[in-house]
């Protein structure tokens, strides 16, 4: 997995990842595409703690501020997937790696 754009989220206090969807007192776990039932859907949020470092210098997973780690580490379990990439600013060399 490769997460992209990590830095803007720098100086938000909190970070809200919606884990799923509410339709008709049910928690659906998967982005309803019939218009109907999106239109009737309340979003499950997860909240997160954020953090206030610019990430843009850092280069190694272990630089990066704990409450980032763990969001990304929340990410990979969400969707399975191991992150082996993380975008921490514009530049191609603000590329994080992690161990695959």
């Amino acid at each position: 997995l490769a997460i992209t754009k990590l830095d803007v989220l720098s100086g938000i206090s909190e970070i809200k990842v919606c884990r799923a969807y509410r339709l008709n007192g049910q928690e659906v776990k998967r982005f309803p595409i019939d218009p109907d039932a999106l239109a009737g859907c309340v979003p499950v949020y997860e909240t997160l703690p954020g953090w206030d470092e610019d990430l843009r210098a850092m280069r190694s997973p272990h630089e990066l501020p704990q409450a980032a780690r763990d969001y990304i580490e929340f990410i990979a379990d969400a969707v399975g997937v191991p992150v082996g990439i993380v975008s921490v600013g514009p530049a191609p060399e603000a590329t994080i790696y992690f161990d695959r």
